[in-house]
């Protein structure tokens, strides 16, 4: 009992030093000539010490001041991020009521479609990167949501093929910009242990439930309801396995890759059983697809892995770009390893999709182990130098005392 008090007194202890101490840190960083290379919040604690370094804060109040950061920012991104999954989901509901019959789709013009937003999203990712490093990054993902509600709106005008096609190209473009945004944003935001939880809430997959309960509420056909309603529980077990397993890897900032490598195991086993078993058992084919699309708990607790681990403005813009290019292209690419004249097993598909996950697993536990003999290497100057750079605008290369999460 007395270690748990103690262990609290020192946690109220540390928020309430904190003002004064990276007060004085940010003023050392501004006076030692460095005034350029700090970052905005190091400069207004500067600016302000006389203040920030006589007044001190409880636990309480600062569980408050998140709360307020949360109320202001989380709604809105998770609004956005809704919205996009909508808009990249809905054309599947749509094609269950004759959207190929009603815009004359034939061949792979439908998969070409489909895939349209991701070639948008690679078409204008360098230009995006480029204009979020040198604009403020609200202004701008303001401006890009703007466009891409201007778009979505014309989609219902589409009347061919090249139409559709246009407007969810420029669609994808103007997204593209959503998870770089999203992701820097929590990073300027929240510590390392406060960003997993917020990832899956913003980065949610309720996009499906939403359609299909849209799809649903049209009631123009049973079968069509029916396939409309199948929808939801994926885009369920998404979001939940998502935010569980977040949750859990906000608790610890040592063991987050070998959290999230283990949790790859489950879409693995999900993709097994729906290869192995015969197409005729249904249920268990369902229940092998639920758990495949647990898939989506190791991406997005993965991103808290990034966010903790890039230091350096520029770095941060460049890389979580970069994320989005490897995510856009993948989901060009894998729907081609799926193959018509496989069905109904689809072999090609279904191996690709095994040996990327445990690629996956094997890759995420090796940059686990580099990071943690980098930590264990730089044990001393993490020490010593900790909290002196932490105010500079440095990449995580250069900062000796950066510690990385693993």
């Amino acid at each position: 009992m007395s270690t748990a008090l103690d262990e609290k007194s020192s946690r109220e202890m540390e928020v309430s030093a904190a003002p004064e101490f990276e007060a004085v840190e940010a003023l050392k960083a501004v006076k030692a000539g460095h005034a350029d290379d700090v970052d905005i919040a190091a400069r207004i604690l500067a600016d302000n010490i006389d203040v920030a370094g006589n007044e001190t804060w409880s636990v309480a109040e600062d569980k408050k001041l998140i709360r307020k950061i949360d109320w202001r920012l989380i709604p809105i991104l998770f609004v956005c991020a809704t919205l996009s999954g909508l808009d990249k989901t809905a054309i599947s509901a749509a094609a269950i009521y004759n959207l190929k019959k009603d815009l004359n789709l034939v061949g792979q013009q439908y998969s070409w479609v489909g895939s349209a937003p991701f070639f948008g999203g690679l078409a204008f990712m360098g230009p995006s990167a480029y204009c979020l490093q040198k604009f403020p990054p609200v202004h701008y993902f303001a401006f890009n949501v703007l466009c891409w509600g201007i778009l979505e709106m014309c989609m219902a005008a589409c009347t061919s093929f090249g139409g559709l096609f246009v407007c969810r190209f420029l669609l994808g473009g103007f997204e593209a910009l959503l998870i770089p945004a999203v992701t820097l944003l929590i990073a300027m935001w929240y510590k390392p242990n406060e960003q997993p939880a917020r990832n899956a809430i913003i980065l949610n997959v309720i996009a499906p439930i939403l359609n299909g309960l849209i799809a649903w509420s049209v009631g123009l056909g049973f079968d069509n309801e029916k396939t409309a309603l199948l929808a939801m529980p994926p885009g369920a077990m998404s979001t939940l396995s998502g935010i569980g397993l977040s949750y859990l890897a906000a608790t610890t900032r040592r063991w987050r890759s070998v959290i999230v490598a283990v949790s790859i195991l489950l879409p693995l086993v999900g993709a097994i059983i729906c290869y192995t078993l015969p197409r005729t058992n249904l249920a268990g084919q369902l229940v092998g697809l639920y758990i495949l699309y647990t898939y989506w708990a190791p991406y997005v607790t993965l991103v808290s892995i990034y966010q903790a681990n890039i230091a350096g403005h520029t770095k941060k813009v460049f890389l979580f770009a970069w994320f989005y290019v490897a995510w856009a292209a993948g989901n060009i690419i894998g729907p081609q390893t799926f193959l018509a004249y496989q069905a109904p097993a689809y072999t090609g598909g279904t191996v690709a999709m095994i040996v990327c996950y445990c690629v996956a697993i094997f890759c995420i536990l090796g940059y686990g182990a580099v990071c943690h003999a980098s930590n264990k290497r730089r044990a001393g100057e993490i020490s010593e130098n900790r909290g002196d750079m932490d105010w500079l605008d440095l990449t995580d290369k250069e900062n000796i005392s950066f510690k990385y999460t693993t």
